[in-house]
């Protein structure tokens, strides 16, 4: 195998574990409070969970612009009924609103290359994914799509370096993966 290729492999393996290693912190976490905190404590969230176009809206927020607030807490979200189908139902929204706001990125870093702001982004929010594109390539569109790396940010970079639209599509499919592997595990966690 050429040193390219086994650093290639490398950074899938190493970021497919630390998303594996996030979604365990995500996990332990969600079983931890559901099992020690009392529920009364949790009474200030209720408006906020119990309004799904707010809960939406405030997921395709952070998809679209820093990807702060992970996926799987969302689907966390998404378990608040414990109806199987409504949590099916639920992942399917976010994954459509993840890829959709993946698409939006690509095309918000084209019209955005040149700019202060996407200068500031690059600069303090997402410094070295550029070298990461220019090293591994659509690899990169993939492991972002698949583990915590800045989705958004990879999208709008590669957006801004007009990258074919067709080809980051089909690379972008991925993200539907992650979230098809991620659900059971939650929802699993949630019957612990």
């Amino acid at each position: 195998m050429s040193l390219f290729r086994r650093d290639k492999t490398r950074f899938l393996v190493i970021n497919l574990l630390r998303g594996l290693a996030w979604l365990g912190v995500i996990v332990v976490a969600f079983v931890l409070i559901k099992k020690l905190v009392d529920k009364h404590y949790l009474a200030w969230i209720e408006p906020l969970v119990n309004s799904p176009a707010l809960m939406y809206l405030l997921f395709y927020a952070s998809e679209q612009i820093f990807g702060l607030i992970p996926p799987e807490i969302f689907m966390i979200w998404g378990l608040r009924n414990g109806n199987a189908q409504e949590f099916i139902l639920t992942v399917f929204f976010l994954t459509v609103i993840s890829f959709f706001a993946g698409m939006m990125a690509y095309f918000l870093g084209k019209y955005l290359y040149g700019t202060k702001l996407y200068d500031f982004l690059f600069r303090r929010l997402w410094k070295g994914l550029d070298e990461k594109l220019h090293r591994y390539g659509p690899l990169l569109i993939i492991v972002a799509s698949l583990t915590p790396l800045p989705y958004s940010g990879t999208c709008m970079l590669v957006g801004s370096v007009n990258y074919p639209p067709a080809k980051f599509f089909l690379y972008s499919l991925f993200r539907i993966l992650r979230f098809a592997a991620y659900a059971p595990v939650i929802w699993q966690a949630n019957v612990m």
